[in-house]
């Protein structure tokens, strides 16, 4: 749970005029193969998100228990990426 929050906040937070991820498990997949392939995080990470922007969808805000504010795309893709493929992440 700790890597899944750390990744959260890698992850770009949206506001209100921003665009967003409108398929967040689409850019959470090209993470994953990506880092199968050799690409470092940071390289993957962001090829995975700009790859999957969309400048007409905003993505809603939701808070974690902790308090935490963040983007239901980019909780989406940490999820995604905690789940399909952990080990490249740690």
């Amino acid at each position: 749970m700790k890597s899944f929050l750390t990744l959260l906040m890698l992850l770009p937070i949206a506001g209100a005029a921003q665009a967003d991820i409108r398929y967040p498990n689409t850019a959470g997949n090209e993470y994953c193969t990506m880092r199968r392939n050799g690409v470092s995080h940071e390289s993957a990470l962001e090829r995975a998100i700009a790859d999957n922007w969309d400048s007409d969808y905003t993505s809603p805000t939701m808070y974690m228990n902790d308090g935490t504010r963040t983007s239901q795309d980019t909780y989406e893709m940490a999820d995604y990426i905690t789940t399909m493929c952990p080990s490249y992440f740690n």
